[in-house]
C-alpha cells in the first residue's frame, strides 16, 4: 500500500488537474446537455439534427466595493425622493380600521396594476365596431389597457414546476407599500360611475338592437333578464351585470350564449310569457327550451376554463337541484365550475397571478362575484345534499369585499315574488345582503366541516363542544356586525315593510342555529358527546324554530311562498323538524301544532313550481313522521 500523500502535495496535484471547462455549444447550453465540443458539430447536435454554434458569452463585471457603495447611495436617494413625493400628494393621513386597511391594500394594488381605458383586444382578438357602441369608461387610473382579460388557465401554486417566481417576489414587494383610504374611495367611485354609465348604455344598446338574444324574442329576453337581476341573490349573484350586459352587445369575454341560456333557464320559472313553456297548462315545463339549448352549447365550453362557463355551470347546478330535483347532475356541474375556478386562479385574489397587470377594476370586481357566488352555492348544495364542501377557507386568500355599490342603492324590484304588499320603493341593499350571505357561508362552512363530516363522531367530546361554542359565538357576532338595514327589518315587520332577500337571510341565520345545536339533542348524531348539553341545545333549537316561524309568517303576508327561494324552503323544513318534536308532546291546539301546519303548507305550496321540496314533505306521510327523523 503506497504511503499517503501529504495534504499540501495532494491539493497542489488537484489544482494542476483542474482545467476550465470548454464552453458548450449554444444548443447544449440551453438544454443543459453535456457537450462533446467537437467542431464543427458536436455529438449532441449531430444526433438531433440541430445547428451547432459556439457563442462567446460576454463576461459580466465583477462587483466591487465602489459599485456597491454607488448603488446603495442611489437607492437611498430614490427612497427619499419617493417619500417626499408621497408626502406632497397626501399631506393628511387618514386613520383607518383594520378592515379598511385590508380593503385599501386591495384597492391600491388594483389602482397600480389596472386601468379603465376602452379595450381594443379581448382574448387576443379585435372587437369590430367597438367604437360604435359609444362605450363610456371611467377616467383612466393608469396608462395600461382596460380589461385585458385572459381566460386561459394559468394558475399554479408554489409547489408546481411551472409556478412563477417573479409573481411571488412582486407580492412580497406589494406588501411593503403604503396604502390610503382615498385610493379605496377613488376605486369605489370609479366602479360606481362605470356601472351607472353602463346601466344607461343598456337602454341605448337595446334600442339599437345590438344585444344578441340567441334567437329569443327581445321582449321575452329582456323580461327574463330583468327577473334574473331581481332574484340574482337567490343564486349567489355570480354574474356581474355591468360587464355581462356590455359584452352582450359586442361578444366580449364576459358573455357567452351558454351563460345567456343558463340565465334564461334560471329566470323562466318566474315568467308568465307563453314562449317559455313547452306546455302552458303545466307549470313545470317552463324553461325547458332554454335547458335544451344550454345542453347543445355546453359541449363546446367544458374543455376550456372560462368565466362565463363557470357562471353558467353554477346557475344550471342551482336550478337543476331545487327546480328539477336532479341532485347528481347538479353536483357534477357545480364540481366542474369549482375546478375551473381553481384552474383560472380566481381563488387566489390575483396576488400570485402573472396576468394581474392586465386586469381592470371591473375585472377584479367580476371575479370577486364569481368566486363568492360559487363559494356560497357550494355551501348551500353541500348543506342541502348532506355532502362534503369543495371550496375550503384554507384554499383562498379572498375576503367577501365588493367595491361596486351601485346595486346597494337601487329600488327593490320584488314583482317576481308576487303578492307584493308594502315592499315597493324600498332600497334593495343588494351589496349588504350579498356580503351577509358570503360571511354567513363562511360560518356555515365551519359548521359543516366540524359537525357533519364522516369523522365528526370520532372527535373528542370536549373538542366538539368547544368548536360548537366557538361557532355559535361567531354566529351571534355575525348578527351584531351586519348593517342595521338588515336587522331593522324584523322590528318593522308589523308595519309590513320587509325585503324578501332580507327575510331569507334571517331565515338562514336561524337555520344555522338549529343545525349547530341539533346534533347534541337526544336524537342527534352527536348525542353521546355530552348529556348535560342536550337540554340547552334543544332549547336553542326551539327558539330558532320559533324565529323561523315568525319570518315565515311575515313572508306569507307580503309575498307568495310559491315563488320563494329554496333557502326559505329549506329553513321551513329544518324548523319543522323541531316543531314536530315539540308538537308530539303538546296538545293539538298548541303553538307547535300551528307552526308545524304552516311549515307543511308552505312546503306543499312551494312544490307547485319546484320539485326539490317534494321529498321534504314526503308525499302522503304524516307530518310528524316526515319532519323528524
Amino acid at each position: 500500500m503506497p504511503p499517503p500523500v501529504p495534504n499540501s502535495r495532494y491539493k497542489a496535484a488537484v489544482r494542476e488537474q483542474r482545467v476550465r471547462a470548454i464552453t458548450a455549444c449554444e444548443y447544449c447550453r440551453q438544454k443543459k446537455l453535456k457537450c462533446s465540443n467537437d467542431r464543427p458539430i458536436c455529438q449532441q447536435c449531430q444526433a438531433r439534427g440541430k445547428d451547432c454554434a459556439y457563442v462567446e458569452t460576454p463576461k459580466l463585471p465583477r462587483p466591487s466595493k465602489a459599485r456597491i457603495s454607488r448603488l446603495e447611495e442611489e437607492n437611498r436617494y430614490l427612497k427619499d425622493s419617493l417619500a417626499n413625493f408621497e408626502q406632497g400628494l397626501r399631506p393628511q393621513r387618514v386613520d383607518k380600521t383594520a378592515e379598511s386597511q385590508t380593503s385599501a391594500e386591495f384597492a391600491s394594488k388594483s389602482l397600480e396594476l389596472m386601468s379603465v381605458h376602452t379595450p381594443e383586444l379581448w382574448n387576443g382578438r379585435r372587437i369590430e365596431g367597438r367604437q360604435n357602441l359609444h362605450y363610456l369608461s371611467t377616467p383612466p387610473l393608469d396608462p395600461q389597457p382596460f380589461s385585458q382579460v385572459d381566460t386561459v388557465a394559468q394558475s399554479h401554486g408554489p409547489t408546481s414546476a411551472v409556478t412563477d417566481e417573479i409573481t411571488s417576489n412582486l407580492d412580497m414587494m406589494a406588501k411593503g407599500r403604503s396604502h390610503h383610504a382615498e385610493e379605496l374611495e377613488a376605486l369605489q367611485n370609479a366602479l360606481f360611475a362605470n356601472s351607472a354609465r353602463l346601466s344607461q348604455m343598456e337602454k341605448i344598446n337595446f334600442n339599437s338592437s345590438r344585444f344578441d338574444f340567441d334567437g329569443v324574442d327581445s321582449r321575452v329576453a329582456m323580461r327574463l333578464l330583468s327577473l334574473y337581476w331581481d332574484r340574482q341573490l337567490d343564486v349567489g349573484a355570480v354574474v356581474y351585470r355591468p360587464t355581462f350586459m356590455r359584452d352582450m352587445a359586442c361578444h366580449g369575454p364576459y358573455f357567452s350564449k351558454l351563460l345567456l341560456n343558463a340565465i334564461y333557464f334560471t329566470a323562466s320559472k318566474y315568467c308568465s310569457h307563453e314562449e317559455v313553456f313547452d306546455d302552458r297548462t303545466e307549470a313545470l315545463t317552463a324553461g325547458r327550451r332554454f335547458r335544451r339549448r344550454a345542453m347543445e352549447l355546453i359541449g363546446d365550453h367544458i374543455t376550456k376554463s372560462e368565466i362565463p362557463t363557470v357562471q353558467a355551470l353554477l346557475l344550471l347546478s342551482h336550478a337543476l337541484f331545487n327546480w328539477c330535483d336532479e341532485k347528481s347532475l347538479s353536483w357534477l356541474y357545480s364540481g366542474m365550475a369549482i375546478n375551473m375556478i381553481i384552474d383560472l386562479g380566481l381563488h387566489t385574489g390575483h396576488k400570485t397571478d402573472p396576468r394581474v397587470g392586465k386586469l381592470a377594476p371591473e375585472d377584479i370586481e367580476a371575479r370577486q362575484r364569481v368566486f363568492w357566488g360559487a363559494y356560497s352555492i357550494d355551501k348551500f348544495l353541500s348543506l342541502y345534499q348532506g355532502r362534503c364542501i369543495r371550496l375550503c377557507d384554507a384554499d383562498t386568500s379572498l375576503y367577501p369585499r365588493f367595491l361596486d355599490e351601485f346595486e346597494e342603492y337601487e329600488t327593490l324590484q320584488a314583482s317576481s315574488y308576487a303578492n307584493v304588499n308594502g315592499a315597493s320603493d324600498l332600497p334593495a341593499h343588494n351589496i349588504s345582503i350579498l356580503k351577509g350571505y358570503c360571511s354567513l357561508s363562511i360560518i356555515m362552512s365551519g359548521i359543516l366541516d366540524t359537525l357533519y363530516t364522516e369523522r365528526s363522531t370520532l372527535k373528542e367530546p370536549n373538542s366538539l363542544l368547544e368548536a360548537s361554542s366557538s361557532l355559535y359565538h361567531q354566529l351571534k357576532n355575525w348578527l351584531k356586525s351586519i348593517p342595521s338595514v338588515l336587522t331593522d327589518t324584523l322590528s318593522q315587520m308589523s308595519r309590513g315593510i320587509a325585503s324578501p332577500h332580507i327575510l331569507s337571510l334571517r331565515a338562514l341565520y336561524h337555520t344555522l342555529e338549529i343545525l349547530l345545536h341539533r346534533p347534541f339533542v337526544s336524537d342527534g348524531h352527536l348525542r353521546g358527546v355530552s348529556l348535560s348539553a342536550a337540554p340547552l341545545a334543544f332549547n336553542t333549537c326551539v327558539s330558532a324554530a320559533s324565529s323561523i316561524d315568525q319570518v315565515l309568517t311575515c313572508y306569507r303576508e307580503m309575498f307568495s311562498t310559491r315563488f320563494a327561494p329554496y333557502t326559505l324552503s329549506y329553513a321551513t323544513y329544518v324548523s319543522a323538524t323541531i316543531h314536530a318534536r315539540v308538537a308530539a308532546q303538546s296538545p293539538s291546539d298548541s303553538q307547535a301544532h300551528a307552526s308545524l301546519q304552516r311549515c307543511v303548507s308552505t312546503l306543499r305550496e312551494h312544490q307547485e313550481l319546484s320539485l326539490g321540496p317534494k321529498e321534504s314533505i314526503g308525499g302522503d306521510k304524516k307530518p310528524y313522521e316526515t319532519c323528524w327523523h
